[in-house]
């Protein structure tokens, strides 16, 4: 009896042995990531993007001799001193070193030097790689008298303990309860600058992107060249979230009421069907809106405005810019920016009168049309108006402002625009306008050819 218990024990401690051995690679992931991306094993056997873009990094067609186990999860990082990084697991040390060779000799990469008992290599003089007979560290891009030090950096990783690795993050436990085949946790502050007020929206005022956490899973092609990115925004700070979870119950489904005037070139597009007290509620407690706001509102009442819809509205950017400064929006970089909304009422119409007689030295509001309006001054234009059926059009010049109510003549698939109805908040971004060729080529290593992301609540 005793003997069949110690034989029990004995196997039970191997199983979790083994168990913990299978994932040992990912401790060499750091710990301070402030984001990291899952890639399942499915996501690239099925011949997915992900499988075509480490074809071209790793210029072969047999993945399978390649040395790496793509059967297991590869995951990409960011740390908070913004170096990305990839971490993959190792099956055969020989054959990814003739790997190394082969890429050597097509001057793709570096000969891979071995330095106590780890491997180091650099591809395409800017990519680092580090790796034993277990794991593989990728980092960058860094310039070639970075490195040295890149490689010290990842040689810690390589030796990293779990109690040191992503392990133990809140983000990594968020990861490992998510279905899909190619998922993200985020911190926003980790997120492109120009996207972060996009999930801090709804948040208290005052809250940092860093306390807020985005969790999402990266769907089928909805079209081609559009990628579906199923989201959700919650913070560890009961307070913070509380504000996300209220502001969440405020929007309503979508019918794509403005989706079909989006130009299938512009830089980016916010749907959503909210009231408007509501929204602009939240818009105020938003630093990077909060700067917009007061800048329109020297112009017009957006309050006024925004607060007089109710129903469905639509932020459009035509083009991007880097910020809401007025020295961004001089004569030579004004704002390029469509609102329009479904109107409650259009009381506003009877203060237009006065802001006519209070505008800004240099600056006027003069008729354009039966009950459309010019605000021309200072460098900033802003055109707006009424339809007869009740919707608040708006740009930065007559015909932008029209058209953010009439169909694009070059407008977005019929397929995204089915897409987005049903959701409760919608953006459809512009990758190569938004993040520049940087960004989008690590969207790029990811997602493969992908022009527009279409990023979509999770209907939760």
């Amino acid at each position: 009896m005793m003997k069949n218990i110690f034989i029990s024990l004995l196997l039970i401690s191997a199983i979790l042995s083994f168990t913990s051995c299978a994932d040992d690679y990912i401790n060499s992931i750091p710990g301070n990531s402030t984001a990291i991306v899952a890639v399942d094993g499915s996501a690239i056997s099925k011949g997915d993007k992900f499988k075509n873009a480490l074809q071209q990094v790793l210029e072969t067609e047999d993945l399978s001799e390649t040395g790496l186990d793509l059967t297991s999860k590869v995951y990409l990082f960011e740390t908070v001193d913004g170096n990305l990084g990839l971490t993959a697991k190792v099956s055969d040390i020989d054959n990814f070193n003739d790997l190394l060779l082969r890429l050597s000799k097509k001057g793709s990469a570096t000969q891979p030097k071995e330095k106590r008992d780890k491997w180091f290599s650099v591809i395409k003089d800017k990519w680092v790689l580090g790796y034993t007979s277990d794991v593989l560290v990728v980092m960058g891009p860094s310039l070639p008298a970075q490195h040295s030090v890149v490689m010290r950096q990842i040689s810690r990783l390589l030796k990293q303990d779990e109690e040191h690795s992503i392990k133990n993050s809140p983000l990594f436990e968020r990861l490992s309860a998510m279905q899909g085949s190619i998922n993200i946790v985020s911190r926003v502050s980790a997120l492109p600058e120009k996207l972060r007020s996009l999930f801090v929206l709804g948040a208290p005022a005052n809250t940092e992107p860093s306390q807020i956490i985005v969790e999402a899973s990266v769907g089928a092609d909805i079209a081609e060249g559009f990628v579906n990115v199923s989201v959700s925004t919650s913070s560890p700070n009961t307070t913070i979230n509380a504000g996300l979870e209220k502001s969440r119950s405020k929007f309503r489904p979508l019918s794509a009421v403005f989706a079909n005037s989006m130009s299938s070139d512009a830089a980016l597009g916010v749907f959503v069907n909210v009231s408007g007290l509501d929204f602009i509620d939240m818009l105020r407690k938003d630093q990077m809106f909060q700067t917009l706001l007061t800048g329109m509102n020297m112009a017009v009442d957006m309050d006024k405005i925004i607060g007089s819809m109710n129903g469905e509205i639509a932020v459009v950017l035509p083009r991007m810019f880097n910020s809401f400064t007025s020295e961004e929006t001089g004569s030579d970089a004004k704002v390029s920016l469509s609102l329009a909304g479904e109107l409650k009422d259009k009381t506003f119409l009877a203060d237009i009168p006065y802001w006519k007689k209070s505008c800004p030295q240099g600056a006027t509001i003069k008729d354009c049309g039966n009950e459309t309006y010019c605000y021309e001054g200072n460098g900033f234009n802003y055109y707006f108006g009424i339809t007869p059926d009740m919707k608040y059009y708006s740009g930065s010049s007559l015909s932008e402002a029209r058209q953010s109510v009439a169909p694009a003549t070059r407008p977005l698939p019929r397929e995204v625009l089915s897409f987005i109805k049903g959701h409760r908040f919608c953006v459809v971004a512009n990758i190569p306008v938004i993040t520049g060729s940087l960004a989008s080529g690590v969207v790029s290593s990811l997602l493969g050819d992908v022009k527009y992301i279409v990023i979509t609540d999770n209907g939760e």
